[in-house]
């Protein structure tokens, strides 16, 4: 408790600036506290994560499935209407290897799309 009362003015100072409390209200550039009932943005907007959720979903199963609906003859009904007979089983290896990628090119372009579609500014916080 001596050591304490023989404190320079400069360390006392230096001490009362610490924070003591870590929820303390933030201050504003002007050097006044901000009110803590402002409300606030969420960090992330919950349509957001659900987007990106339900994207990186599809970029895995688009492509296998259009790779094995190929592959095991689920498409032969659509090979015979436009090419008029089935593929080979090893042509139809390399028409399911191109829906694949074809697959999750549109899954990528439709992120880009939805993602750009989003509010900028995610809805308030209710406290």
């Amino acid at each position: 408790m001596a050591k304490d009362a023989k404190k320079t003015p400069e360390k006392q100072a230096e001490t009362s600036h610490t924070p003591t409390n870590a929820t303390a209200a933030p201050e504003s550039p002007q050097g006044t506290t901000r009110p803590s009932s402002q409300q606030q943005y969420p960090a992330v907007a919950p349509s957001t994560v659900t987007n990106i959720a339900v994207h990186s979903l599809l970029m895995i199963l688009v492509p296998f499935a259009l790779f094995f609906a190929s592959l095991f003859g689920a498409l032969d009904p659509v090979f015979k209407a436009t090419g008029g007979q089935v593929p080979r089983q090893e042509t139809k290896t390399y028409i399911g290897a191109g829906l694949a990628v074809l697959g999750v090119n549109l899954v990528i372009a439709s992120f880009v799309v939805t993602a750009f579609r989003e509010d900028s500014k995610p809805p308030l916080k209710q406290d």
